[in-house]
This record gives C-alpha cells, structure tokens and sequence, in this order.
C-alpha cells in the first residue's frame, strides 16, 4: 500500500512538473520578453555606496512587489487585484515609475495598458456659453422676469473667480507633480479571458520572476 501511494505522489509531481513545462513553452515568447525588460532594469541600476549589494537590493525590493502583485492578481478574485493605477504613489515609486516592469506586466502577464483621461463634468468654457445663451434669450424675449436675468448674470459672474481659482490650481498642481502625465495609465487583467489561460500566464510568469 505504501509502495501504491509513493507511485500515486510521484506520478502527481511528475504531471505538475509536465504541465509546468507546457505552459512556459506555451508562453515562451512572453517569459522570453519579460526576461529581457528585466536584465534592461538591472542594467540601469548603478552600483551604490556598497557596491553590487545596493543595486541588488533595490531590484530585489521591485521583485518583492512584482511578486505579490502577480501572485494577488493570480489567486484573489476581487477585480481590485487586476486593476494597478499608476496614480496610486507606492505602485508608482516601487514599481510602475519603471517602463521595464510595465513591460514585463503588459507582455508577460497579459494586463493592458489604458490611458486615463480627466475631463470636467461640465467645462468652465461650455457652462459660461450656456449661461450667455441663456441670457440673451431672456433678454430677447418678452417673457423674461428681472429675477431670472439678475440670477443668471450672478451665475455668469460667479464663474470668473471659479475660473481663476481653477487655472491657478492646475497650475499649481502641474509644478508640483511634474510627472502627471507620465501616471496618466492603468494596467488592467482580464482574468481567464476567452481562452481560459489569463490566469495560467500570470501564473507561470511569477513562477520565472521567482527565479531571477
């Protein structure tokens, strides 16, 4: 009986290690990239006052991170953990400020890169256009009541401050954080996908980042 069970196990570790073995051939260009954008960031990294060992160090901080945000996006299946937004500040500074790991999560991983856009509700130019028209409608019309062109006169005043105090504040902003463009991204999984591999390549990606 023992003998049967020793067999069972060993036939169990030899399947793993055989479908292991598929799925890295299977993503054999995707590992082979994701290899290359990392020798590409180690190779940007100087040596610091301690020689190869500060460098090592820092790299090994990013792989760190790398590894728990693939092993997340592999095993939970809140959608929360496929979603990394560049303009949260510790996923930029450890690791998305670095082109090299957007690489090796877009072209290993499988996550698509999605430019972010921040629009206003209601633009400053188009909200005074309508009050404008809305005004010289009123003031056309024998309908029009002293209240209602006095209210929308307020409004019209009311946006210049707003105006300024918005222009001044982007402005303010932009030299603050001269790198807003730059995290104007997101990187978003979409799991299984239609062939059923998402996950698998997630998988097998963090089963080489581990070894490097």
């Amino acid at each position: 009986m023992e003998a049967v069970r020793h067999h069972a196990n060993e036939t169990r570790i030899a399947k793993r290690r055989a479908d292991q073995q598929h799925l890295q051939q299977r993503f054999y260009y995707e590992l082979a990239v994701a290899k290359r954008a990392w020798d590409g960031l180690a190779a940007r990294f100087p040596d610091g006052p301690r020689g190869g060992d500060a460098a090592d160090d820092s790299l090994e901080k990013i792989k760190r991170l790398l590894v728990v945000v693939l092993r997340n996006a592999a095993t939970k299946s809140d959608p929360k953990y496929k979603l990394l937004t560049a303009s949260n500040q510790t996923l930029w500074n450890r690791l998305l400020q670095f082109q090299e790991v957007v690489v090796i999560l877009v072209q290993g991983a499988g996550f698509e890169r999605r430019e972010r856009t921040q629009t206003e509700v209601v633009p400053m130019a188009s909200e005074r256009d309508r009050i404008n028209r809305e005004l010289t409608q009123a003031l056309d019309s024998g309908y029009h009541t002293p209240d209602r062109i006095a209210s929308l006169v307020a409004d019209l005043d009311a946006l210049e401050p707003a105006a300024t105090a918005s222009q001044t504040k982007r402005t303010t902003e932009d030299m603050e954080d001269a790198d807003t463009n730059a995290r104007g991204f997101e990187l978003c999984h979409a799991g299984a996908g239609d062939d059923g591999l998402g996950i698998k390549r997630i998988v097998t990606l963090l089963q080489a980042v581990e070894t490097w």
